[in-house]
Formats: C-alpha cells, sequence, structure tokens
C-alpha cells in the first residue's frame, strides 16, 4: 500500500474492504436481478426450485461482473484516494438498499402466501422501479467534483451493475433458466 493511503481498524488497506464490499454488494443485487428476472416467468405454484437457481446465477453474475471492475480498475488506475473515498460513501446508501432488499428476502422465508405476496407488492415492487435511479442519483451525487477519472469508474460501475439484470432478463434467462419440470 502507498504511503499515506487510508486504513481501515485492522490495519489493511481501506481500498481492500472498500472494495471487497462494494464486490459483496454487486454480488447480492445480482442475486435480486436473478429473482427479479423470474418474477412472471412461470405458472407453476411451486416455484422455489427455480427461485434459488435464478438468484444463484444473478449472484454469481453479479459477482463476477463486480470482480472484473476491480480488477479492471486494480489494473489501471489503481486504488486513488478519491476512488476510495467515494467507494466508501457510495457503501452507505447501497448497503441501505440492499439491506431492505435482504430483509425482504427473509420475510419471503414464511411459508405464509400473503406474507410473501407482501413483500413482492410492498418492498420488491417499488425497490425494482426505484433501482436504476437509486443507483444513478448516488454515483451522481457523490462524483460532483471528483477527478475525471473517478467519476468515469463510477459510471462505468453503475453501468455493469444495471447490466447484470439486463443481461439475466433478455440474453441469459431463456437459456440458462429454464423452466423447473
Amino acid at each position: 500500500m502507498a504511503p499515506g493511503a487510508p486504513r481501515d481498524a485492522r490495519g489493511r488497506g481501506a481500498h481492500v474492504t472498500v472494495g471487497l464490499a462494494l464486490w459483496a454488494l454487486m454480488a447480492c443485487d445480482g442475486a435480486f436481478a436473478g429473482y427479479r428476472a423470474l418474477a412472471g416467468r412461470t405458472g407453476r405454484l411451486r416455484i422455489e426450485a427455480a427461485v434459488r437457481r435464478a438468484m444463484l446465477l444473478g449472484g454469481l453474475l453479479g459477482g463476477a461482473a463486480g470482480l472484473s471492475l476491480l480488477l479492471a480498475v486494480l489494473a489501471t488506475v489503481g486504488p486513488t484516494p478519491s476512488l476510495v473515498a467515494m467507494g466508501g460513501r457510495l457503501l452507505v446508501p447501497y448497503g441501505v438498499f440492499g439491506g431492505v432488499v435482504g430483509l425482504g428476502f427473509v420475510a419471503r422465508v414464511v411459508d405464509v402466501v400473503d406474507v410473501r405476496a407482501a413483500t413482492s407488492i410492498v418492498v420488491f415492487g417499488p425497490l425494482s422501479l426505484l433501482r436504476p435511479a437509486w443507483f444513478v442519483g448516488w454515483a451522481g451525487w457523490y462524483a460532483l467534483g471528483e477527478p475525471t477519472s473517478t467519476v468515469v469508474i463510477a459510471a462505468i460501475g453503475v453501468a455493469v451493475v444495471l447490466l447484470v439484470e439486463q443481461a439475466l432478463d433478455r440474453v441469459l434467462w431463456p437459456h440458462l433458466l429454464p423452466d423447473p419440470p
């Protein structure tokens, strides 16, 4: 780590902590995108296996996209102080979004149709609509006044996050997640 680079409480570089946290949030968002890609695609009553497959595929795709982005940043510009600071600031709103989605999935564990329907209507529906504006808005807000390289990397990162859902929904879904027998 470069001299003067920020450190977290454990003494490791903050860029490692921020990078891994953003990667984990991208994997979780990918799982949510997988769930949304499945929504409405099957008329079956028992779709638990399909939901698990969709979320696993989404999580893997989101994690792979996040890891690719992280490695590309490290290979090109490296963990600049402004990039690490912006990533740390983005952990709060992105973490809140991920936490609400996670609580919605915890609520879906209850095997009551009304609870599952309520989470879809009250949590997942609005968050699906809010998601692009939430990610673009917070990244744009935190990018104000940052160096151009940080803004470009943030824009690419948001685009990658949003493209995971498109890849699942339009390209991969028909081929990789067929309706279970």
